[in-house]
């Protein structure tokens, strides 16, 4: 529960849609279509070096949101997403995510707690280089 009264899961209960294993959620470049919350399954997260080439750069599963970034500071997906097993997944547009966001305290606090992981995550790995 995302906290008092939002439950994402329950608030897009009829909109979750499976997606097979290997299954190209976004591509890289690719207009901004929306926010995708993760409620079953793994995701791939691939990037393309300078040669062209992907490279994951994380895994994203149950409870995660793909595409914060982007609705925060772009209008194109810069990574790709891929499934890695059956999944289901929630798409919330961009308009329904703003209005979300001005109405819930909550759900801007999960979402800065989510991001500080993913920071604090990117810091570990740049320590091991």
């Amino acid at each position: 529960m995302l906290a008092k009264g939002l439950n994402l899961e329950n608030y897009f209960k009829n909109r979750a849609v499976n997606f097979p294993a290997e299954t190209t959620i976004v591509e890289e470049g690719s207009p901004f279509r929306g926010i995708y919350y993760i409620k079953k399954g793994q995701l791939k997260i691939l990037k393309k070096d300078e040669k062209g080439k992907e490279i994951m750069i994380q895994l994203m599963s149950k409870r995660d949101f793909l595409g914060l970034s982007t609705f925060f500071i772009d209008s194109h997906y810069q990574f790709s997403a891929i499934t890695q097993e059956s999944c289901k997944l929630i798409n919330i547009k961009p308009d329904e995510f703003e209005t979300l966001l001005s109405r819930s305290f909550d759900l801007n606090k999960q979402l800065m707690i989510f991001m500080i992981k993913r920071i604090e995550f990117l810091e570990r790995l740049i320590v091991k280089l």
